[in-house]
């Protein structure tokens, strides 16, 4: 029903099958790369965390949890 997760090929499954879902993306070297490998399905939210924002990713992964909980 929810797809939550940093593991690329399951996001990609989860928005190809229209499951909402919440995808975890760090780690990424360049905005170019987020944009390439991000999910890019309509119930696809993702957080991407870099050093500008990495204090609240646990708070931003839960708001993008509850926002893709509503479409599940």
């Amino acid at each position: 029903k929810l797809y939550v997760g940093y593991d690329s090929a399951g996001q990609h499954v989860a928005s190809a099958m229209g499951v909402p879902l919440v995808s975890v993306f760090t780690g990424y070297a360049c905005d170019r790369m987020l944009a390439r490998w991000r999910p890019n399905g309509a119930r696809s939210h993702v957080v991407a965390i870099d050093e500008t924002n990495r204090s609240s990713a646990l708070e931003q992964s839960l708001r993008a949890i509850a926002e893709a909980a509503e479409e599940a």
